[in-house]
């Protein structure tokens, strides 16, 4: 029986933990000023990791050209390519994880204005328009930021297509003679396979002649 209620009492307290963590932060004035600067905080390293971003792009291409440039296919140079590439890669996920952060806290922000202005009985229709024309232009402006992003991601991938294509005639030079080897090691294999067959036979015949 004692069992069953400390069950109950512990369901009732998951169950107003959650509904606690569902309705967010309280609307006072610390609280929007906190998220508000949350926001722009997110929004300022966006800037800051696009800047790096761009550059890294702009500094892997520009080094990708000399390379071009010379027609020097040396491993020396796929080297950097690909340390270029494993850059690039890794500043687009950083600028991806600010924008991601602005957005959630774009969400928290206008989730506890919304609240507020919900609760409000006299200037609450004011309130809820003025909430969303806001909401719009900053959502407008992340859906123009993703735009971005997925220019940026095909650039990164053109620089990955164009690495991957000099790994794989990097790889392919010699090869012909690596074909030759193998023929060799296959003509060997087929003369041990039919000295194994030989004495297998021999063995054979003297079972028989038991």
């Amino acid at each position: 029986m004692n069992f069953y209620r400390t069950l109950r009492s512990l369901c009732v307290a998951v169950c107003a933990l959650a509904l606690s963590a569902g309705c967010g932060k309280e609307a006072t004035i610390d609280n929007i000023n906190d998220s508000k600067s949350d926001l722009k905080e997110s929004l300022g390293q966006v800037n800051t990791e696009a800047d790096e971003t761009t550059e890294n792009i702009e500094s892997a291409y520009t080094q990708l050209k000399t390379v071009l440039d010379e027609m020097n296919l040396s491993d020396e140079s796929i080297k950097l390519l690909e340390a270029n590439l494993e850059s690039m890669k890794s500043k687009y996920e950083d600028l991806k994880s600010a924008l991601d952060d602005s957005k959630e806290n774009a969400e928290d922000l206008f989730d506890m204005l919304m609240r507020r202005a919900e609760e409000n009985q006299t200037y609450k229709e004011k309130m809820v328009a003025s909430i969303e024309e806001k909401q719009k232009q900053l959502a407008a402006k992340m859906d123009a930021a993703n735009e971005v992003m997925e220019k940026i991601e095909k650039s990164i991938q053109k620089y990955d297509d164009i690495v991957g294509y000099f790994q794989v005639e990097k790889g392919l030079d010699g090869i012909d003679g690596y074909i030759t080897d193998a023929e060799e090691a296959i003509k060997a294999g087929n003369i041990l396979n039919e000295e194994i067959k030989s004495h297998i036979n021999d063995g054979l015949d003297l079972v028989g002649a038991l």
